[in-house]
C-alpha cells in the first residue's frame, strides 16, 4: 500500500514537472518572439529614419551642385566676353583708333556692332531687328541676370572663401559696375563710349577669375 501512494506522489510530481517545463517553454517562446518583434520594429525604425535622410541628404548635395553649376556657367560666359573686349581692336580710345588709321566717328560704329555681336553669341540672346532701346533693355536685363548669379557663388562657396566671400563680392561689384556702364554707353549709340569701363572690366573680371576659378572647379564634384 505504502508503494503504491509513493508511486502515485512521483505521477503526480512529475505530471508538476512536466506542466511546468511546458510552462517554462511556452515563456521562453513568447519572449523570445517579443524580443524578435521589438529588433524587427528597431530596424524598421531605423530603416525608415536613416534612408530618407540619406536621399535628402542626396538631393541638396544634387541641388548645391546645380547651383554652383549654373552660376560658374555664367561666370565663364563673362569672362570669354571680358576676354573678347581684352583685345586693343576693341579699344575705344580715340589715340588706340587713330593708331590703327581709322575714322573715330566710323570705327566706334562698328566697334558697337562688333561688340553687340559677340554679346548675342555669348549670352545666345537675339538683338538683331531690335530697334535701340529694345536692345538696350535685353541687353541690360541679360547683364542683371548675369550679375544676380555670379554674385551667388561667393554664398555657394562661403564655407571655402574667408570673411564668408565679402572680398570676392566686393569685386564682384567693381566688375559690374564698369561692365553696365559700358554697355549702356553701346547700347545707346547716341552718347561716347568711355574706354576706361572696358579696360576696368577686362582688369577686374581677370583678377577675379584667377583668385577664384580653381576653388570654384574644385569644390563643384558630387
Amino acid at each position: 500500500m505504502g508503494f503504491l501512494c509513493e508511486l502515485c506522489r512521483m505521477k503526480v510530481f512529475l505530471t508538476c514537472l512536466k506542466a511546468v517545463d511546458c510552462f517554462i517553454e511556452q515563456y521562453l517562446r513568447s519572449n523570445i518572439v517579443d524580443v524578435l518583434s521589438v529588433i524587427i520594429s528597431g530596424a524598421a525604425l531605423v530603416f525608415a529614419i536613416r534612408v530618407p535622410k540619406k536621399i535628402a541628404e542626396k538631393q541638396d548635395e544634387i541641388a548645391l551642385f546645380e547651383k554652383r553649376f549654373s552660376a560658374y556657367a555664367d561666370l565663364l560666359k563673362l569672362n570669354s566676353f571680358a576676354g573678347i573686349l581684352s583685345s586693343r581692336q576693341y579699344s575705344f580710345s580715340e589715340k588706340d583708333i587713330r593708331e590703327r588709321g581709322a575714322i573715330p566717328v566710323l570705327e566706334i560704329i562698328q566697334l558697337r556692332q562688333q561688340v553687340l555681336y559677340h554679346f548675342e553669341i555669348i549670352f545666345d540672346c537675339e538683338l538683331e531687328g531690335k530697334g535701340e532701346k529694345e536692345t538696350a533693355q535685353t541687353v541690360l536685363a541679360i547683364m542683371k541676370s548675369i550679375e544676380i548669379s555670379i554674385h551667388s557663388l561667393p554664398l555657394l562657396y562661403s564655407e571655402y572663401m574667408p570673411q564668408k566671400g565679402k572680398e570676392a563680392n566686393e569685386k564682384i561689384k567693381d566688375i559690374f559696375e564698369s561692365v553696365m556702364t559700358l554697355m549702356t554707353e553701346i547700347t545707346w549709340p547716341t552718347g561716347s563710349v568711355d574706354d576706361e569701363n572696358r579696360t576696368n572690366f577686362v582688369k577686374n573680371m581677370k583678377s577675379f577669375f584667377e583668385k577664384y576659378s580653381e576653388l570654384f572647379e574644385s569644390k563643384m564634384r558630387l
